[in-house]
């Protein structure tokens, strides 16, 4: 791989050292390519150091290139394995914390489905209570209306007055 630059550094140079030699000569105002080469190969020397010193730069400069590329890339492989390990440590945390939080949320699930069958247990067996102790308490009204005749707790009839009598603090009817 050459540089390409080298060939244009070589042709400057060999006309710098043309017109070093020979200043007496008036300088070619233009030149092409190819008579630039074909002078330098007659022209001695220093047009073959200054390809060299030319053709050592770029060889230096590839070089320093290629050392620049496999670093950067070494570094971008480096920088991108260390993202890649703080996302998966982190996406395993996050996943940690779902975990525990989702086992926390069944727990407390299955509580509340206890606590609402222990509720519904609670009321159903308070509402039979209840409902017993009302059907009973219907049967004792209902037994003491069929004995007495009178309807409990009304106090309109004759039989519950005299059943009372002065001592509550009535007057006598025939008073």
């Amino acid at each position: 791989m050459k540089f390409p630059g080298a060939k244009a550094i070589a042709e400057a140079a060999d006309e710098n050292a043309k017109s070093a030699l020979a200043p007496t000569a008036t300088k070619p105002e233009a030149q092409s390519p190819a008579e630039v080469c074909d002078t330098g190969a007659t022209g001695g020397g220093s047009a073959v150091r200054v390809l060299a010193l030319a053709q050592k730069l770029h060889d230096e400069y590839v070089a320093e290139g290629q050392n620049t590329r496999k670093r950067l890339i070494s570094e971008g492989q480096l920088h991108r394995d260390a993202l890649i390990a703080e996302a998966q440590q982190k996406m395993a945390e996050v996943l940690q914390g779902l975990s525990n939080e989702r086992s926390l949320m069944k727990k407390e699930i299955e509580e509340l489905r206890t606590f609402g069958l222990d509720l519904r247990t609670h009321l159903k067996s308070y509402l039979q209570d209840q409902l017993s102790e009302l059907e009973q308490t219907g049967a004792d009204q209902h037994g003491l209306i069929a004995r007495t005749g009178n309807r409990v707790g009304t106090g309109s009839s004759e039989g519950d007055e005299t059943r009372q009598g002065p001592a509550m603090g009535r007057a006598d009817p025939a008073s």
